[in-house]
């Protein structure tokens, strides 16, 4: 259960947000039924960190990355990460 009757702790931008739960999550879930739809969203992830990337390396930042359907994660290390330790190679200044 999710807190505060459970142990577990859920926030987010649109965490209690009665229009993001009702009208605008049911259409949100409708979307993703549709056929194409999470392949549409790994094309468009992919290009999206494509870009990050690229912008990192021009300015000559050591940038690595990765992605997986709409999730997708960046870090300013020599890459890849693969663990926690490789990650706290990031440059987080």
């Amino acid at each position: 259960m999710v807190a505060p009757a459970g142990p577990m702790y859920q926030a987010g931008t649109v965490s209690r947000n009665p229009l993001a739960m009702t009208a605008a999550g049911i259409q949100t879930l409708t979307r993703l039924q549709e056929p194409g739809t999470y392949e549409y969203l790994h094309k468009i992830t992919g290009e999206l960190i494509k870009g990050i990337l690229d912008a990192g390396k021009k300015a000559r930042h050591e940038v690595c990355g990765g992605y997986i359907s709409g999730m997708y994660g960046c870090f300013f290390a020599e890459g890849p990460i693969y663990n926690f330790d490789d990650a706290k190679k990031n440059d987080t200044a």
